[in-house]
């Protein structure tokens, strides 16, 4: 799953995927990716889990 914001300042993507699922909840990881107009950037590897 790739999503981006974007604004005037900064472009912020992640790039996820799904690597585990334990009754209603689901495991994501990936890389999220901050760039500012400045040139600055910045990567960080990225877990998180969602569900009801």
């Amino acid at each position: 799953m790739k999503l981006q914001w974007i604004n005037d300042d900064y472009k912020i993507y992640f790039n996820l995927k799904e690597v585990g699922q334990i009754d209603e909840t689901w495991q994501k990881e990936g890389k999220m990716i901050l760039k500012s107009k400045d040139g600055f950037i910045l990567e960080l590897n990225i877990y998180g889990e969602c569900g009801c």
